[in-house]
């Protein structure tokens, strides 16, 4: 499906998705997979945006691997925990921002566990 066995974004496969009318997709998914690609380069104007479509837009661009790792990590079937001083577990819902330059540990890289970065 994917020429050189290619690891597809996000988008890639929803734009599949919709090429093949597989499944209806959310409108606000649909918007975006119907843009070209030079319309969502010109997107990036500071004219009145959406956040939620500039959020999608983002987390689109992610590979497909790095989203089975993500959902492997909060779904505690990662070898991976990362509970160095986080607060909150009293807490159902706490979000976190995963950041290596802003870190503390240099034993983990978020980046190469979520797939961003190769493992060394």
């Amino acid at each position: 499906m994917w020429k050189n066995e290619a690891e597809p974004s996000l988008l890639e496969i929803l734009r599949k998705i919709t090429e093949l009318k597989l499944f209806p997709l959310p409108e606000y998914l649909s918007i975006i997979t119907k843009r070209s690609n030079e319309e969502f380069e010109e997107d990036d104007s500071e004219d009145e945006r959406d956040n939620l479509i500039d959020a999608w837009d983002e987390a689109l661009k992610s590979s497909f691997k790095q989203l089975e790792k993500y959902a492997d990590y909060i779904s505690d079937n990662s070898s991976f925990g990362t509970h160095q001083g986080v607060k909150g577990l009293e807490f159902l819902r706490v979000m976190v921002i995963l950041d290596d330059e802003e870190a503390r540990g240099f034993l983990f890289s978020y980046e190469k566990l979520f797939g961003a970065k190769v493992l060394t």
